[in-house]
């Protein structure tokens, strides 16, 4: 899905929203070329990161998704996840 001579981003770091937007739906229209009937994908710069932040609080991220999973590494990060998530009124159990 990438041409030869562009770079590949491992990491939304710093990189605008409408490009991270854009990666997303290349992605998804990928996997509805092939006929996916679903696709996961991994959102882990963590809530804190300015873009991951950004990325789940926009309404065009939710409308595209039909569930999620809120993992952390311990409980206090699963709280602290919880009560700050960025979407307020939106979080993990909406």
């Amino acid at each position: 899905m990438v041409a030869r001579n562009e770079r590949i981003q491992p990491a939304t770091r710093l990189i605008p929203q409408g490009r991270v937007r854009a990666g997303i739906e290349r992605l998804l229209a990928a996997s509805v070329e092939r006929d996916c009937d679903i696709a996961v994908m991994e959102v882990a710069n963590g809530l804190y990161q300015r873009e991951t932040a950004a990325l789940v609080a926009d309404p065009w991220f939710r409308d595209r998704i039909s569930g999620l999973v809120f993992a952390c590494g311990d409980a206090v990060a699963g709280s602290a996840g919880w009560w700050n998530w960025p979407a307020k009124g939106s979080g993990p159990m909406r």
